[in-house]
């Protein structure tokens, strides 16, 4: 028993010293990005990252295809660009509707809180299907129930395909006084069953928010705060 405690407890220590060199810095920009699949300009400004790493099917190896992730933010919103290389033909081009597509997907996550318990999960599918939820107790339980107001789109390529996110920061709720979130992104590959992280992970436990890495606020810090409210007009008319 004290064995079995102590090896975990060596595992955990060594997901959380390899996760701490995990950090994107997140930069403002001046103008809006047309979220459509195409890589603006203002991409070149972002800080990106590329060093993902297996979780299954062959636990802490590298991927087999690269992947490579950029944030960058305005004043109202925050904005993912996740590049994905691949062969045309192995992308399984699924279509489907809100929290339930399938096929090649990516997914942007974020402790807004720095709570390590809670998150935010926004994922798109290579087909620009969008699904999203929060993160709960550790990411050990997650709630599909929650929509947020948010946009994204995607485009496949000969070489792979390129997904967009925009969360408006009026459509999450965060700790104004914070200056970093928790970070981590995930891509699926189904045709060879291949999940990736950009953060580590036990692989008997999953993933865990305690674990994230770090998205640095860089002379930046977000304000802007919604009401939690969504309004859905609607109209009725009579006729004699």
């Amino acid at each position: 028993m004290k064995y079995t405690l102590l090896l975990f407890l060596i595992i955990v220590a060594s997901a959380f010293a390899q996760n701490g060199n995990k950090i994107l810095h997140l930069k403002e920009i001046e103008t809006e990005i047309f979220i459509d699949g195409f890589i603006d300009a203002a991409w070149s400004q972002a800080d990106s990252i590329s060093d993902f790493v297996q979780y299954s099917p062959y636990h802490n190896t590298d991927p087999s295809r690269k992947t490579v992730a950029k944030v960058l933010t305005t004043e109202e919103a925050i904005y993912c660009l996740m590049i994905c290389y691949d062969t045309y033909d192995e992308i399984q081009k699924n279509t489907g509707m809100l929290d339930d597509n399938s096929g090649d997907k990516v997914s942007f996550m974020l402790d807004t809180f720095g709570d390590k318990r809670t998150g935010y999960k926004f994922a798109v599918s290579a087909t620009g299907v969008r699904s999203d939820c929060r993160l709960l107790d550790d990411a050990r339980n997650r709630d599909y129930s929650w929509d947020g107001i948010w946009f994204a789109d995607s485009k496949i390529y000969d070489w792979g395909f390129i997904v967009e996110m925009k969360i408006p920061y009026k459509s999450i709720q965060y700790d104004e006084s914070l200056t970093e979130w928790g970070l981590d992104f995930d891509r699926w590959r189904p045709i060879n069953t291949e999940d990736i992280y950009w953060c580590a992970y036990d692989e008997s436990a999953g993933q865990r928010i305690s674990q994230f890495g770090k998205l640095i606020f860089e002379d930046f810090k977000p304000i802007v705060k919604g009401l939690s409210l969504e309004l859905y007009p609607f109209g009725i008319a009579k006729a004699t």
